[in-house]
């Protein structure tokens, strides 16, 4: 235990460094004594809200850099759609920490919103592959691949936290507890010599909205870009550069479509002493202490 709490510590540190302007921005601004609530128990609530979010809003921010190309690439896609990197990841390589040296990647942003989204995997021959799916906690809720579902062929529908209703026969549901999904997919690769026969591996990857299942779905090409979404900017330098009203209120807006989990009942109460939680214009009522 006590490795562990070393080996922790210097990370609880810097996230502490870096969200210093926004925990000092949420204390030092306006009178909290109309909240029935001293300076230092707000300070504490708005620090611990802004660890709690920072989950949240880094997902979002990372799903619109992704997201804000007009066709598949290796580093994007369109929403419910494949980027495949093609080959082995180099130090230049940043969209996702640590990657392996050992597998080619396949990613994709999932929108739940207006329907399930069925996902297909192809049959692997054999081959080692695995497709974790993150929900917008960074939290991985099911894996489908090698180990996990075997290395035939497989059509998985992923479904929103407040869908319910019949899915075709031969698709087996994965639910997700939040509106969007992560795939960060991999591909085991024995090096360059292998490269052709992944990338065939990975043409095969598909997502379809349920309506479209049984028809031969095209994805949209040439999709919309929002002009608004920075690509040159790391989705965490847009989150520092954040004040801290807007970050707070990006959470709260955010947890309407991802809710938090029921285990943290009792952490969300005590953000709501201060303004904080699920669709609050804390803007509004950050203006108005």
């Amino acid at each position: 235990m006590k490795n562990l709490f070393l080996y922790r510590f210097p990370i609880i540190i810097v996230l502490f460094i870096m969200m210093g302007p926004l925990i000092l921005g949420c204390s030092s601004k306006g009178d909290v004594s109309s909240l029935n609530i001293s300076p230092e128990e707000a300070q504490q609530i708005s620090y611990n809200a802004t660890i709690y979010g920072f989950p949240l809003v880094i997902m979002d921010l990372t799903r619109q850099v992704f997201t804000a190309v007009p066709k598949p690439m290796e580093n994007g896609a369109p929403v419910n759609q494949f980027g495949n990197k093609k080959t082995f990841p180099d130090p230049a390589f940043i969209q996702v920490t640590r990657p392996n040296a050992d597998t080619l990647y396949s990613a994709a942003w999932v929108d739940t919103a207006k329907e399930p989204v069925i996902f297909s995997v192809p049959d692997s021959n054999g081959r080692y592959y695995m497709m974790p799916l993150l929900n917008y906690w960074t939290d991985v809720f099911a894996s489908p691949g090698s180990r996990t579902t075997g290395t035939s062929a497989g059509n998985f529908a992923i479904t929103g936290p407040k869908w319910s209703g019949e899915l075709p026969e031969g698709v087996t549901e994965i639910k997700s507890p939040t509106r969007w999904v992560w795939i960060i997919g991999r591909f085991a690769c024995a090096g360059p010599s292998d490269y052709e026969n992944v990338q065939k591996l990975q043409n095969q990857l598909k997502l379809m909205p349920l309506s479209a299942w049984g028809t031969d779905y095209v994805p949209p090409a040439n999709v919309p870009v929002d002009p608004n979404v920075n690509r040159k900017v790391s989705p965490l330098d847009q989150l520092l550069a954040m004040d801290a009203p807007t970050y707070i209120n990006y959470m709260c807006q955010l947890m309407v479509d991802n809710p938090p989990y029921e285990a943290d009942t009792s952490v969300l109460a005590g953000f709501t002493r201060i303004g904080i939680g699920p669709g609050i214009d804390y803007k509004a009522y950050f203006a108005g202490l």
